[in-house]
């Protein structure tokens, strides 16, 4: 069975185009399994979906990806971010942004564990058409609130189509777009710094990379005005500045 799986996805690597893997339902499967896929075929990216608030549980499946099949760490898998979806939901949601990580420390989840390898993200097609309780939020505010913290945030962050393209009327399209332009324009990186200045109830602030500043929350706060910085998008509870040359 392994050798046909190979065959197949060598056929959608090399002659159809894909570049990478999502592996579904991995927590239901040892990651030496993943290791083994990856090394017979080669992906840029990979990635899986263990479904587990716990972050350590998700490194040790992600340290499986590549100590059974002799695949370089490099190559090893990631796997989508839970514990900081589950950590940014409540944040937003109730304005306890304490639980985005303590003043100069790490983010929360696998992003601030292991950010290369995490895949951070708001909505995926299983929260959206789940129970409310798995849902980030049924608001257009919160929602647009945690993609803007995951695009300016580092891990390899994760746009859903439907949020994308077709939720709340298309409503999203072009903040979302804003987003992904400052994300590239500051060139943020799955490694990027992160220096966590507020975080507790009504307000969140961080700098990312030294060149952006991110805000979220009800409390009013603006940077120093000592300090070089541009205002370039300001949404609903949430503000973003980048550093200015002038």
């Amino acid at each position: 069975m392994r050798d046909d799986l190979t065959a197949w996805l060598k056929w959608l690597r090399w002659d159809v185009g894909f570049v990478g893997w999502r592996y579904d339902q991995a927590i239901g499967y040892g990651g030496r399994f993943v290791s083994y896929y990856n090394k017979e075929t080669s992906p840029e990216i990979s990635f899986g979906e263990y479904w587990d608030t716990n972050a350590q549980n998700i490194i040790n499946w992600i340290d499986e990806t590549w100590k059974g099949e002799g695949v370089p760490a490099s190559e090893s898998a990631g796997a989508f971010d839970f514990p900081n979806r589950e950590a940014l939901r409540m944040a937003v949601n109730n304005q306890e942004f304490w639980r985005l990580g303590s003043v100069k420390g790490n983010p929360a989840g696998l992003l601030g564990l292991w950010p290369v390898k995490a895949l951070t993200f708001v909505e995926n097609h299983d929260t959206r058409t789940t129970e409310p309780l798995e849902r980030f939020s049924d608001n257009l505010t919160k929602t647009l609130q945690g993609y803007a913290y995951i695009l300016t945030h580092p891990g390899h962050p994760t746009v859903f189509y439907d949020d994308l393209y077709e939720a709340w009327d298309g409503k999203l399209y072009k903040p979302l777009k804003e987003l992904l332009e400052i994300r590239v324009r500051n060139n943020i990186q799955p490694e990027s710094a992160v220096s966590i200045e507020r975080s507790e109830n009504g307000l969140y602030v961080a700098v990312i990379a030294g060149k952006i500043v991110f805000k979220m929350g009800l409390t009013a706060w603006t940077p120093p005005p000592s300090e070089r910085w541009k205002l370039v998008m300001d949404g609903p509870d949430f503000a973003i500045w980048e550093k200015s040359s002038n």
